[in-house]
């Protein structure tokens, strides 16, 4: 923030907040590129950048909930053309990016809203209502350095149930027992203090089951997928969909996304031991006027 001062409109007292001017987000950068995604380097300057971001959030104890690509901007959107595969493609002339939009950042001491996070960057224990912190800013760290790799949303789906069964089929790995049936138990204990402050229902009206346990299983635990997909489509998509290792190809960038996309919050990589990580051994922070080099 460079500045700010207070102005009067309508007889209304004004505070007004003066910032650097910016260009446009990266998920802009990529639409007008026909949702090419960026080169591997690029990925690693944006992605040390914004983990940067995100670790100096944390230090403060602030918890952004809401990382996308639309709330980081290029501090210079400028680019030159080249051609790849026969296709014209824009590459920034600068890898510099600012992380904005903190109206929705909480201090992990103070009040949580149960659901955060745009749906498709949302962290599985916000879904599942098991409460969030910390980590599930990391998560939408890693579904967004896979989306700038690829182009496209890792998990591009409207619904929890889809959503679920692409987090495991994407990631090869299941939901622990221990985590599915603790929302299960904790949409239980939700429904009964509900049903005792509530006012008696009239007859023909019934309350749906708590989501979990209309996902997953009360008794293994597992997700009931596919027999939760709303549509042979839904299902279709996720079975269609590419696994981690075969989206990404890098080794060392696939292994930095496990880390982050680790389904237990509790295990997953904190914002300070990503950017030790092999993937950014050779990135140094960037000024403003230091291009893709």
């Amino acid at each position: 923030m460079r500045k700010s001062f207070v102005c009067h409109h309508r007889r209304r007292r004004h505070v007004c907040l003066v910032f650097e001017p910016l260009g446009r987000s990266l998920y802009d950068f990529l639409k007008r590129n026909d949702f090419q995604g960026f080169s591997l380097q690029h990925v690693q300057h944006f992605g040390y950048q914004i983990i940067s971001a995100v670790n100096f959030c944390h230090s403060l104890n602030l918890i952004h909930t809401d990382l996308k690509l639309e709330n980081v901007l290029l501090v210079d959107d400028s680019y030159e053309k080249r051609e790849r595969h026969g296709e014209v493609f824009r590459v920034p002339n600068n890898t510099a990016v600012r992380l904005i939009d903190f109206g929705g950042a909480t201090y992990d001491d103070h009040h949580h809203a149960r659901m955060v996070n745009t749906r498709q960057y949302r962290a599985p224990e916000v879904i599942l209502g098991l409460g969030w912190s910390f980590p599930s800013d990391l998560w939408s760290v890693g579904c967004m350095l896979a989306e700038l790799y690829t182009g496209e949303l890792l998990f591009g789906t409207h619904e929890d149930g889809e959503h679920l069964a692409l987090m495991e089929w994407i990631l090869n790995i299941n939901f622990s027992t221990k985590m599915t049936l603790r929302a299960i138990e904790k949409c239980h204990d939700e429904a009964k203090n509900q049903s005792s402050r509530r006012k008696p229902r009239r007859r023909g009206r019934s309350s749906s089951l708590p989501r979990a346990d209309r996902m997953f299983s009360p008794v293994s635990g597992r997700l009931r997928w596919p027999e939760i997909s709303s549509s042979t489509e839904s299902t279709k998509h996720v079975a269609d969909s590419d696994q981690l290792p075969e989206l990404i190809g890098d080794t060392v960038f696939t292994n930095l996304l496990e880390q982050l996309l680790t389904l237990d919050p509790s295990k997953r990589i904190t914002a300070s031991e990503a950017l030790r990580h092999p993937f950014f051994k050779f990135v140094r922070p960037i000024s403003h006027s230091v291009g893709p080099g």
